[in-house]
């Protein structure tokens, strides 16, 4: 989903949007969740495969520049 103009705006360059992100380690299927509407909306991605221990993936943004701070990762029982 396209963020509309009315986001552009430099008054939001230093707003903090929280961005919800599921991977299913054992399929390597996961979930993208929209920051707007997270208990309703979600992009399915698959990164082709299971997730083994020393293995990495990238996030990427399209030349969108971005910084990620207080990054939890949990183990989903």
């Amino acid at each position: 989903m396209p963020i509309g103009t009315e986001y552009l705006d430099a008054k939001y360059l230093s707003s903090r949007v929280p961005i919800k992100i599921m991977i299913d380690t054992r399929t390597g299927n996961g979930r993208f969740y929209d920051p707007f509407a997270p208990d309703k909306y979600y992009f399915p991605f698959s990164l082709g495969a299971p997730i083994r221990a020393g293995d990495f993936f990238a996030l990427r943004t399209n030349s969108v520049a971005l910084s990620f701070d207080n990054v939890r990762i949990t183990r989903l029982d």
